[in-house]
């Protein structure tokens, strides 16, 4: 999962609890199919932020269009931002987040996505006497 936050400020000053909530739509870069349609985001808190998860698929680019003010009431100063999320960028982060095992036997190093088995990558075969830290050890 990805989370896709914006901070919303009015006069300088952060907003949460807007009468009307900021919508979100994303869209494959390949295709410029939208993927989710002006779904509603979460209000996070007293601090502007406004998030939304998505499962986003490995391979996949995206952008995204955050309305933050869908009704046009002058909640926001800013109504509209947008980005991108590349699978690069998606990867990288699901292996600084992934589940680490290492197999003593096999001296497989395996990156799982998080609370799953699916392997993120192909195991690694790991010599010397050193493992990195954080992983699961089985004999």
């Amino acid at each position: 999962m990805v989370d896709i936050a914006v901070n919303l400020i009015k006069s300088d000053v952060p907003v949460n609890t807007l009468a009307t909530i900021p919508v979100i739509t994303i869209r494959r870069t390949d295709t410029g199919a939208a993927v989710v349609t002006t779904a509603a985001m979460s209000d996070q808190g007293s601090d502007g932020l406004y998030t939304y998860s998505f499962a986003a698929t490995d391979g996949l680019n995206y952008s995204f269009l955050i309305d933050a003010d869908p009704v046009v009431a002058d909640q926001v100063d800013t109504r509209y931002h947008n980005g991108a999320l590349s699978s690069d960028e998606l990867l990288t982060k699901e292996l600084a987040e992934a589940d680490q095992f290492f197999n003593k036997g096999t001296n497989q190093l395996h990156f799982y996505r998080r609370g799953t088995t699916t392997d993120l990558i192909p195991s690694k075969t790991v010599t010397g006497e050193q493992v990195p830290g954080n992983v699961n050890l089985a004999e």
